[in-house]
């Protein structure tokens, strides 16, 4: 619907995701009434700012939908639609609802504000009616066809006269057995997975590019957009502190989004912990520290009786036990980079952005092997992650800071 993508479930509650660009927006539900939740209910479909179920037995029901809003439901006057058993496929072109039958004839029905007029047969060719067609869409006054093996064919069509049939060029579409939706944005095929993955294809002419990820920003996400002006301020003073580490989870959340993995949400409980172990950490930034197995560097040791490691802190956080013994990243900077050890020079090593990128680029050898911190901001089970920022001034005079990230799979 425009630049909107509507998703309704079982219950009939209805689901919407603003795309922009290449981005997927957060899901939002939409106020109102419930649609296409009843089990007689078959195909469903969009016209302009309209919903349009047909039934089992023909019935034609609409919402129309106001910004956020789906209104009551009204039945449509006029022809049934889609009611025969053969009845394939239904997709509508304006104002205009399109019916493919399994022998692939194609029928038409205009709609006038309310009414549904009576069912006519299109002249010229077949469309979608061999087995192995899998998802019927519509682009402009085009009909396109997606197969099981990827390929896409189209039919063009010309007031009551469909076109016949031709071979896309380009990129193969939809072909996954985990593709599960199929629909048009303007010259865009977007495919959605059961994973809720969402790839594009942009179609120009007879050829489809190939695919794209699109980006989705997630509510977690959405959430800490409006830190991202901190990424790359060094933290002097208590305000700073939280503003940063908010920072650092949407720098994180970045790296996850352009490898199409979910973003993590903020945990307060994790938070909070990781906000006191980088406290206590920077009141002593180089201090030693008892031995653990498996071995951790010092940078994950505190001195507070009942949080001296990891697997401690996530206990007394209150946000349960964890199967890791390590679900944390650590980093410890002031002053400016010269360029020697990952982070560029010229970057300030005491900001979210530099802890970031030096977590994802060291090691990089042997595809960052051994690069542990890399791995846990790109485990794919972590769902809930706490950042906590300390500060001090460091030997050098330099404001510097403490940087911990605790991660959670609950």
């Amino acid at each position: 619907m425009g630049n909107r993508i509507i998703v309704t479930t079982n219950d009939g509650a209805v689901w919407g995701h603003d795309v922009t660009g290449n981005t997927i927006g957060p899901a939002f539900a939409f106020g109102g009434s419930k649609a296409a939740f009843n089990p007689w209910d078959r195909f469903v479909v969009t016209m302009g700012n309209r919903i349009i179920v047909t039934t089992n037995d023909g019935a034609v029901w609409g919402h129309d939908v106001t910004g956020n809003t789906i209104g009551p439901a009204f039945a449509f006057g006029g022809s049934k639609a889609a009611f025969n058993p053969w009845d394939r496929f239904v997709v509508t072109m304006g104002n205009r609802i399109i019916v493919t039958t399994n022998d692939g004839a194609v029928w038409g029905h205009d709609v006038t504000g309310n009414t549904i007029g009576p069912a006519f047969a299109f002249g010229g060719s077949k469309a979608a009616f061999n087995p192995w067609d899998r998802f019927v869409v519509t682009m402009g006054n085009r009909i396109i066809v997606t197969t099981n093996d990827g390929a896409v064919w189209g039919h063009d069509v010309t007031g009551n006269t469909i076109g016949p049939a031709f071979a896309f060029g380009g990129s193969k579409a939809a072909f996954n057995p985990w593709d599960r939706f199929v629909v048009t944005m303007g010259n865009r095929i977007i495919v959605t997975t059961q994973t809720g993955r969402v790839f594009g294809h942009d179609v120009n002419g007879r050829t489809v590019g190939p695919p794209f990820p699109m980006n989705f920003v997630s509510v977690c996400q959405a959430a800490e957009e409006p830190y991202a002006i901190y990424a790359d301020t060094v933290p002097q003073s208590q305000a700073d502190v939280g503003n940063i580490a908010h920072a650092l989870l949407y720098l994180v959340n970045r790296e996850r989004i352009e490898r199409n993995l979910e973003p993590l949400c903020y945990n307060s409980q994790l938070a909070i912990e990781a906000r006191g172990h980088s406290d206590n950490w920077a009141s002593d930034p180089s201090r030693g520290c008892p031995p653990h197995n498996p071995p951790l560097v010092c940078s994950h040791y505190d001195s507070r009786p009942g949080r001296m490691w990891p697997e401690d802190r996530i206990v007394r956080s209150g946000y349960g036990p964890h199967p890791s013994w390590g679900p944390e990243n650590t980093y410890n900077g002031g002053g400016v980079s010269d360029g020697r050890d990952v982070v560029p020079a010229g970057w300030n090593w005491a900001t979210a952005k530099a802890a970031v990128h030096w977590w994802m680029n060291h090691h990089p050898e042997n595809n960052y092997e051994k690069n542990g911190h890399r791995k846990t901001i790109l485990n794919t089970t972590f769902k809930v992650a706490g950042p906590g920022i300390g500060r001090y001034i460091d030997g050098f005079g330099n404001h510097a800071a403490t940087f911990t990230m605790m991660f959670g799979d609950l």
